[in-house]
C-alpha cells in the first residue's frame, strides 16, 4: 500500500503556504499589537478623514459653480412639489363637492368647457352658412392716433 501524500502530488504545496500563512499571521499579529503600528494606523484613519472632508467640500464648490442643486435642494423640492399636489387634490375634490358634481359625473354634464383648440360650433343658423372670412387675406387697419 503506497502513502496518501503521494496520491496527491499538490500536498506539499498546500502544507508549504499554510506554512507560510501561519508564519505571516504571527509575525503581523505581533507587530499590530506594538505602539508604533496603533498610532500609525491612527495617522492613516485621521488622513482618509480629512480627504473625504477635503473631498466633500472640494465636489459641493464644484457642483455650486455649475449652478446643480445639492442633494438637500432637490429633496426640498421633491417635499414642496407634494405638498402643492396634495393642495391640489383637496382643491378639485372641494370644487366638486360644491359643484354638486361628484366624480363619476359624465364629462359633458361638466361646467367648464372642453379644452380643445378648435372653436364651438355656433349655434346661430346664419353665422354657419357664411363661410369664414380669410384672416391672412384682408389686413387690419390700425386706428390712427392723434398727438399733442
Amino acid at each position: 500500500m503506497t502513502q496518501p501524500s503521494l496520491l496527491d502530488p499538490l500536498s506539499f504545496w498546500r502544507d508549504l503556504v499554510t506554512q507560510v500563512e501561519k508564519g505571516v499571521n504571527e509575525i503581523v499579529h505581533e507587530g499590530m499589537k506594538s505602539e508604533d503600528f496603533r498610532r500609525v494606523a491612527g495617522q492613516v484613519r485621521d488622513a482618509n478623514a480629512a480627504r473625504r472632508k477635503l473631498t466633500e467640500a472640494v465636489l459641493k464648490r464644484y457642483l455650486e459653480a455649475l449652478e446643480l442643486p445639492s442633494r438637500g435642494d432637490v429633496r426640498a423640492l421633491d417635499e414642496r412639489l407634494q405638498i402643492i399636489e396634495d393642495r391640489l387634490v383637496g382643491i378639485a375634490a372641494a370644487v366638486d363637492r360644491l359643484s354638486g358634481e361628484g366624480a363619476g359625473a359624465p364629462a359633458a354634464a361638466r361646467s367648464y368647457p372642453s379644452r380643445t383648440r378648435k372653436a364651438p360650433p355656433a349655434t346661430d343658423g346664419a353665422a354657419t352658412s357664411a363661410p369664414a372670412p380669410d384672416a391672412a387675406a384682408a389686413p387690419r387697419k390700425r386706428a390712427r392716433v392723434k398727438r399733442a
